[in-house]
């Protein structure tokens, strides 16, 4: 004999509410071909808009390079500290950076691989 499941008045599954309004809604889209092409244009749009604003805000959160940081790889590949400033060069690849920045960048990393392949 098996005891019968636990019924829990406050699940969603059980609320004849929620059931008949996506019950309705799901009849009402399709009722016609013209409903079924409508609410799937429409769905499409929303999925569409969904990923446009994710893409948005992730290009809005990165920070681009500041110039401070390519000045800095610089001292720092004058000063012979050639781990420091390919530290500092790794830290912008992670970035944005406009063109004008890369060339600094790109010098620093280019002068601490040569230094690398002296050794």
């Amino acid at each position: 004999m098996s005891a019968p499941a636990p019924q829990y008045p406050n699940s969603a599954s059980d609320n004849p509410a929620s059931r008949g309004r996506i019950a309705r809604l799901l009849n009402w889209c399709l009722a016609s071909r013209v409903r079924l092409i409508a609410s799937c244009a429409v769905g499409l749009t929303l999925l569409g808009m969904l990923f446009a604003s994710w893409s948005y805000f992730g290009q809005v959160a990165l920070e681009p390079v500041d110039p401070s940081k390519v000045e800095a790889a610089i001292a720092a590949l004058d000063a012979g500290l050639f781990e420091e400033a390919k530290m500092l060069v790794g830290q912008m690849q992670r970035q944005p950076a406009p063109p004008e920045l890369l060339g600094g960048a790109l010098f620093v990393l280019g002068a601490v691989k040569a230094h690398e392949a002296e050794i």
